[in-house]
This record gives C-alpha cells, sequence and structure tokens, in this order.
C-alpha cells in the first residue's frame, strides 16, 4: 500500500513531507533490524533513504542503542558485560 503511493507521490501525502512521514518512518529506519524486504519496495525504499537524509532526522538519531544493531546480539552484549 505505502509503495503504490510513494509511486505517486514524493512523500506520503503529497510532495512536501508530514507529521504521517515522520510517524511511519520512526520505526522503519530499523529496517535492517526487523529484516523488513525494502528490496521489494523500490518507492518505498527510496522514500525512506530521503527521509534518513533529512537534517531534522539526523539531529533525532545520534547514537542508536548498539541492540537495534542486527550485527550485535543480545549474547553479545550480556558478554561484553554490558
Amino acid at each position: 500500500m505505502l509503495d503504490t503511493q510513494l509511486a505517486k507521490t514524493k512523500y506520503l501525502a503529497g510532495n512536501d513531507t508530514t507529521i504521517a512521514d515522520i510517524a511511519v518512518a520512526a520505526p522503519m529506519h530499523l529496517h535492517k533490524a526487523q529484516r523488513l524486504p525494502l528490496d521489494q519496495h523500490q518507492n518505498l525504499k527510496r522514500w525512506l533513504a530521503d527521509i534518513e537524509k533529512m537534517p531534522s532526522w539526523q539531529k533525532t538519531q545520534g547514537e542508536s542503542p548498539r541492540v537495534h544493531q542486527p550485527e550485535i546480539t543480545v549474547s553479545a552484549l550480556k558478554f561484553e558485560g554490558k
């Protein structure tokens, strides 16, 4: 559904970003850890990349907690004494 909409518009509600884009992108930006199949949805992939490039988005990201990175497992964190 999102990919179809994003084939028509740059952002979810048109050609300008809105709170809808931020609300939907917030959980999706962890797509690698969530193993979301974005390669199957080129418009969605483009949209998310555009959102993640926004300076206002980047300011909110800082250093993500290590548990959200797919290459780090909870057991690895315990091993490191975290």
